[in-house]
């Protein structure tokens, strides 16, 4: 007898460990896409200027915060988080202030990212070079654009969150021709604060 429940304890054992597995190689298999995370490039890759023809040029650039913030407090980023790299600036301003487009572009992609919190990323031609701007921590309900859809100079994109954080604030990276610049040093130097 003390046979019998020893054999119908391995086999019980056994059973479960074979369902577990099941269960294991099914999930694993019908997972949906990977979440993103630090390491995933968003800015990349990026198209070779010479497919840059659909994009119109950016024209008259504009500044990217309403004027009544034309000096925000900055708080710039180079650094590792994770094992991804980035290249950012950080404008302290507050919860739901307007984000405008810099210039005339086309989104490339917009959602939710687990490093970015709620992203938009827009190519725009200024001075014949693909600048690429990831605007991120937005307001997931107050995106006004879609990935496709062409913007222009001064056009209000989205409203800032605190998607990608617990304090609001608007993070900006760029890049020109896919290579990363300092982002504040760039946007100073091309675009009149109003």
């Amino acid at each position: 007898m003390n046979k019998n429940k020893l054999l119908l304890a391995i086999f019980a054992i056994i059973a479960s460990v074979l369902v577990i597995g099941v269960l294991i190689f099914v999930n694993t298999n019908s997972a949906s896409e990977p979440e993103p995370t630090a390491t995933s490039q968003v800015l990349t890759p990026t198209p070779e200027p010479e497919k840059t023809n659909n994009i119109v040029e950016a024209g008259e650039l504009q500044w990217i915060l309403p004027p009544e913030y034309g000096n925000p407090e900055t708080v710039p980023h180079n650094t590792t988080q994770g094992s991804g790299r980035y290249n950012g600036v950080d404008f302290l301003v507050p919860e739901g202030t307007e984000v405008y487009s810099i210039g005339n572009g086309i989104v490339r992609t917009t959602g939710l990212h687990a490093f970015y919190g709620e992203r938009l990323i827009v190519d725009y031609v200024v001075k014949d070079q693909l600048v690429t701007v990831l605007y991120a921590n937005l307001d997931p309900d107050n995106v006004f654009v879609g990935a496709g859809d062409k913007v222009t100079g001064g056009e209000k994109i989205a409203l800032v969150g605190k998607s990608g954080e617990l304090t609001p604030k608007l993070h900006i990276e760029v890049r020109i021709v896919g290579s990363e610049v300092d982002p504040l040093v760039w946007l100073t130097n091309n675009i009149p604060k109003q």
